[in-house]
């Protein structure tokens, strides 16, 4: 009996260890085993992945008798695609991630939501603070978070720079070239760029409206050659980089009837750069011989 006892103790503790053997087997070593999903970072090389990424236009905005207003933009994509109905939260915070209350969105609110569209993109407007309000230039931070996509949120960040004093804007214009012959046709021309940025981080100042005028050294606008299509007066609008360009056609020598070859005058090109009640004006010379 004892003996019968003994071999099924032995029998069943070799029962035991095959199964703990067989499913250790069929454990996947480290190496094999699938990877966490991160839903902001591309799961494969093809780009699976939900992103939130925004953007403010106008990027720079300055404190005035009046709010400036800046339409930041959230577009939700998942590899690619847009993601539309989803709600989307924005709020303002400092550049620590703090929430506060300077400027709102429309509503006189400090927390907007949107839908995005069939092209996943939300929009809300952000209208800054007045000048009485801001002591010094700032940043503020508007924040997107939406929820609902796989387990967790996912949110993005636009900045926005506030100027409370216009010196600190920087207005630079460049002449090329910046000495013209006049004489018979076809004219000479000079390519006239305007960039505007921030005097402190040299931030770019996008979709600011520049004026392009010819003047003489007093400031009074002349007739002595024309931008674009024969205009006096020209108005573009800063790209992305705070640029604006135009080109400036010299005058003939039959149009400066008061000189002689040899004799030459100067022209200047006055440009100023506004949004909304704030504007800043430079100007820049252009020789002209008459040969």
């Amino acid at each position: 009996m004892k003996k019968k006892m003994k071999i099924n103790i032995i029998f069943v503790f070799s029962l035991v260890l095959i199964l703990i053997l067989f499913n250790t087997c069929k454990r996947a070593t480290p190496d094999q085993r699938s990877p966490a999903i991160n839903i902001n970072t591309p799961f494969s090389p093809s780009g699976f992945a939900t992103t939130l990424k925004l953007s403010a236009s106008p990027n720079v905005i300055s404190a005035g008798t009046t709010p400036e207003v800046s339409a930041v933009t959230a577009t939700l994509t998942k590899t690619g695609t847009a993601l539309s109905g989803k709600t989307i939260i924005f709020a303002i915070y400092d550049e620590l991630g703090n929430k506060i209350d300077l400027g709102y969105f429309e509503g006189s609110i400090s927390v907007a939501s949107r839908t995005t569209d069939s092209n996943g993109m939300a929009t809300v407007n952000y209208y800054g603070p007045l000048a009485s309000e801001l002591a010094e230039n700032t940043v503020v931070n508007i924040g997107a978070t939406v929820s609902g996509i796989g387990n967790e949120s996912i949110s993005g960040n636009a900045p926005i720079y506030i100027i409370a004093d216009m010196t600190e804007i920087r207005l630079n214009i460049y002449t090329t070239p910046t000495v013209l012959n006049a004489g018979v046709a076809p004219r000479e021309t000079s390519t006239i760029t305007a960039t505007l940025m921030t005097a402190v981080g040299g931030i770019p100042l996008a979709n600011w409206n520049i004026r392009f005028e010819i003047t003489d050294a007093d400031g009074s606008r002349i007739y002595v050659g024309y931008f674009d299509s024969n205009e006096q007066v020209v108005t573009k609008v800063t790209d992305a980089t705070g640029t604006a360009t135009t080109i400036y056609s010299g005058p003939l020598a039959l149009e400066l009837p008061d000189l002689v070859v040899g004799d030459d005058t100067v022209v200047y090109i006055r440009v100023t750069a506004w949004l909304g009640e704030v504007s800043v004006s430079e100007t820049a010379p252009i020789i002209i011989y008459i040969i």
